[in-house]
């Protein structure tokens, strides 16, 4: 594939199939207008909700001795230790 067919395709609209919509509506218990409000409300992020993000940025320096230690693997240490750059 081209390089440009290629951004063609990632920019067109998704292909989704109606048995899977009805399925998640299903599965979620909603009816097709909480479906429609969701789809047509504005997108939330991580940081709209209450998390412990900013209390591990704030205890990085002890997540750092707790990873030496091999207390804490250190993906979790890049992860969530470190400020968003959103």
């Amino acid at each position: 594939m081209k390089r440009l067919e290629a951004w063609k395709e990632y920019n067109s609209d998704p292909f989704i199939e109606e048995e899977l919509i009805s399925y998640f509506k299903k599965r979620l218990c909603i009816s097709d207008k909480e479906y429609e409000d969701i789809m047509k409300s504005k997108p939330l992020f991580c940081y709209n909700y209450l998390t412990y993000k900013k209390r591990f940025e704030f205890l990085r320096p002890v997540f750092f001795i707790f990873v030496k230690a091999n207390l804490v693997p250190e993906s979790f240490y890049i992860k969530y230790c470190f400020p968003s750059k959103i």
